[in-house]
C-alpha cells in the first residue's frame, strides 16, 4: 500500500499506535502493554479482537522495530506467552502469529509505502478466512487511510507509552539490510515460491541458525529473546529482509 502525502515516520507511528487503533479498527476492542525490554527494544502486549459471529480472539504478541537507511523501518511480530495473561475460556488464544512489514519513503515522491508478509492461525476455517480477506481488505485499507488523516489532525503522535518498541528502535544490522537496497518490481510472492526461497536455507530454523553466527551482539540479543519466550526475532528480521530483497 502507498500513502500519498505522508512521511515514513508518521505512518510508522500511526501503525504502531495500538491505543489509537481502537478508535478506527472496530475489530480491536482491547489492548494493553505488558512489558518492554529497554535493552533489546522488544515490546510485549495483549490485544482482544472481536469478529462477527465468532468468539473473541486473544493475541499475546512480542514485537520489535529496526531503522534502516534512507528512512526505512522494519517490524517483526510473533506470538508469545506471558505470565500476566493466563489463558481464559472466554477467548480463543491465537497460537501462531508471524508478521513482518517494511515502511519506506517512496524515492522522488511525497509518499510512503508499506509492504507486509503475514501469517496467523486464529482458529478460522481456511476458506472462510480467504473469503473474509478478499471481501474486506480494500475497505480496511480505505478506513486506514481516513484514520491516518485524522491521526495527524488530532496530534495523536504525541501520545502513547513513554517506553515502547518505537522509542527503543534499533538500527538494522548491516548484514541484513545489504540485500534490501535494490528492491524493484512486484513483491506479490506466491506461497510456493516463498517456500522455494526458504528451502535454500533449509527452512526458517536453519536461517535463524545461520544468522546467529554474525556477531556477539546478535547472540546476546537472541539469548535475551529466548529468555522472554519470544525466540526468533533475529531469524524473523532475516526472513523479512530476504523476502523484501527478491523479486517474485
Amino acid at each position: 500500500t502507498v500513502f500519498e502525502g505522508f512521511s515514513a515516520e508518521i505512518v510508522r507511528d500511526f501503525y504502531m499506535d495500538n491505543d489509537y487503533r481502537k478508535l478506527w479498527d472496530k475489530t480491536v476492542v482491547e489492548h494493553e502493554q505488558l512489558q518492554v525490554d529497554s535493552n533489546t527494544g522488544i515490546e510485549i502486549g495483549r490485544t482482544i479482537k472481536k469478529f462477527p459471529l465468532l468468539t473473541s480472539r486473544e493475541y499475546v504478541l512480542a514485537w520489535r522495530l529496526w531503522q534502516g537507511k534512507e528512512k526505512k523501518f522494519y517490524c517483526f511480530t510473533k506470538e508469545c506467552d506471558h505470565n500476566m495473561v493466563p489463558q481464559q475460556r472466554k477467548y480463543v488464544r491465537v497460537s501462531y502469529f508471524r508478521s513482518g512489514w517494511r515502511i519506506r519513503q517512496v524515492p522522488g515522491r511525497d509518499a510512503c509505502e508499506i509492504k507486509m508478509f503475514h501469517q496467523e492461525n486464529a482458529g478460522l476455517n481456511v476458506e472462510m478466512a480467504k473469503l473474509a480477506f478478499s471481501k474486506g481488505i480494500w475497505s480496511y485499507v480505505c478506513k486506514m487511510e481516513n484514520a491516518l488523516c485524522k491521526y495527524i489532525a488530532t496530534s495523536h503522535r504525541t501520545q502513547g507509552p513513554i517506553l515502547s518498541a518505537v522509542t527503543l528502535m534499533k538500527e538494522v544490522p548491516s548484514e541484513l539490510e545489504t540485500g534490501t537496497d535494490n528492491v524493484t518490481g512486484s513483491m506479490e510472492t506466491s506461497s510456493g515460491r516463498w517456500e522455494s526461497k526458504m528451502s535454500r536455507y533449509g527452512g526458517t530454523s536453519a536461517l535463524t541458525g545461520r544468522l546467529r553466527s554474525f556477531s556477539g551482539e546478535f547472540a546476546a540479543i537472541e539469548a535475551s529473546v529466548e529468555r522472554k519466550g519470544s525466540f526468533g526475532f533475529i531469524g524473523g528480521i532475516g526472513i523479512l529482509a530476504e523476502a523484501l530483497a527478491r523479486k517474485a
